[in-house]
Order: structure tokens, then sequence, then C-alpha cells
């Protein structure tokens, strides 16, 4: 029944959509699997901004579509952070040419028995978080990305 019933989900989907979701999926496992296996040296130049003029901006409907994707496949690929969900959506929304920011902050939390510092990843389009918003975005204290971050 649960095939049946994502096969049918999956048919009356928009052409758009599935083509999202296919993208989307290959670059969750592609990046996925370079975080994993490959050193930092090798893909650090992805946190840096890519180059997008602009020009044609995607509006709000095709932003939260892209995201949706990302969303929706990222719960099938194993350990699909958000650092890895931010990439994703970094790189697919550069291909269309819509500027984007990442960004990566850490935070103390004091809630366990000892402190833990935790980091989280997001991107914001035009002043908004469209990936990897939180309640508590503001508890992070957002890191300059550059070429000498280590984390």
């Amino acid at each position: 029944m649960y095939l049946l019933r994502k096969t049918a989900q999956w048919i009356r989907l928009p052409l758009a959509d599935k083509s999202h979701l296919v993208e989307a999926i290959g670059l969750l496992w592609a990046i996925r699997l370079t975080l994993w296996i490959r050193p930092y040296h090798t893909w650090r130049g992805w946190l840096r901004q890519p180059r997008v003029n602009g020009d044609h901006p995607l509006t709000d409907h095709q932003v939260n579509r892209l995201m949706w994707a990302i969303a929706a496949m990222s719960r099938v690929v194993p350990k699909a952070t958000c650092l890895t969900q931010a990439l994703v959506a970094q790189r697919m929304l550069a291909q269309r040419g819509q500027p984007s920011e990442l960004k990566i902050g850490v935070a103390l939390s004091t809630r366990e028995a000892k402190p833990a510092i935790h980091a989280h990843a997001w991107v914001v389009v035009r002043d908004r978080v469209v990936i990897g918003n939180q309640r508590n975005l503001s508890q992070f204290k957002i890191l300059p990305i550059s070429d000498h971050l280590m984390f």
C-alpha cells in the first residue's frame, strides 16, 4: 500500500518538482559522500559564496519548491545534516542564478549537565532563511567563512 501511495504521489507531481527531487537527491548523496570521505581542504571552497549575477532572481515560490525538494530527499540520505542541506541549497540556487548566503554558526548550550557547543548551517535569500531555520538562530555566533575556517 505504501509503495502504491508513493507512486501515485509521484505521478501527480508537476514535472518541475520531479526534476527538483531528482537533482536534490543526487546532490545530497554527492555532497554527503564527499563530506564523509574527502579531507576538509578538498571541499572547503564550497563554503564560499558562488558567483552569480542575480539578473533573474527566483520568486519566493520557486525558492520554496527547491527547499521543499531538498528537505524531502534529505530524509532518505543518511546523516544529511544541516551543512549537507545548506551546501546543496546554495548549489541549486547558484545554478539558477539566485544569490544566497551560507551561514555557519556555533552556540553554547547550557541545558545539558555539561555545557556543549552546537554548530548549525543555514542559507539566506533576500534576508529570509530558506533552509536550516530554527527558532534559536539568534543564539548562534556566525563564523566568518574563509579558506582558513576549521571545524
